[in-house]
C-alpha cells in the first residue's frame, strides 16, 4: 500500500511514540491503519519524504498519435463531443483497433487545451 503524503505525515509522527514502547497494533488501531502497512513505515529507514508513485509510461498518447488529429479536428468543430462519440466514429471511419479508455483519457486532456485554442473560458 502506497500511502498518500498526509497519511505518510501523519503516521511519521508516531514513529517517536513506537520507539519510545508503543506497539504497532496500538498505533494501527489509533490510525486506522493495517498493522503490516504501519510496521513498514515505521521499522524502516526510509527517506524524510513521502514515497513518489512509480512514473506512468505514456503509451496512451502513443496509441491514440496516430488518431489525434482526426481527433483534435472534430473537437475543433464540436468542443463537447463526448469521446464515446469519438471512438464510435474512429472504429467505423478508420478501423480504430483500441479500446475506448485510451480515446477518452485523450480527450480529457486535449478538450481543455482546444477550447483554450478556440477561445472557450471553462464557464462557457
Amino acid at each position: 500500500m502506497l500511502l498518500e503524503p498526509e497519511r505518510w505525515l501523519e503516521l511519521r509522527r508516531f514513529r517517536a511514540l513506537h520507539e519510545a514502547g508503543a506497539s504497532i497494533s496500538e498505533i494501527a488501531r489509533e490510525t486506522g491503519l493495517n498493522w503490516r502497512t504501519v510496521k513498514k513505515y515505521l521499522e524502516s529507514d526510509g527517506p524524510p519524504k513521502p514515497p513518489a508513485a512509480a512514473p506512468r509510461s505514456d503509451l496512451g498518447n502513443q496509441v491514440i498519435k496516430p488518431w489525434a488529429h482526426v481527433i483534435d479536428a472534430w473537437l475543433r468543430a464540436e468542443v463537447l463531443l463526448k469521446a464515446a462519440v469519438i471512438h464510435e466514429r474512429l472504429v467505423e471511419q478508420y478501423d480504430f483497433p483500441h479500446h475506448y479508455q485510451r480515446v477518452k483519457m485523450y480527450v480529457q486532456q486535449a478538450r481543455p487545451r482546444i477550447a483554450e485554442e478556440l477561445g472557450y473560458t471553462p464557464r462557457e
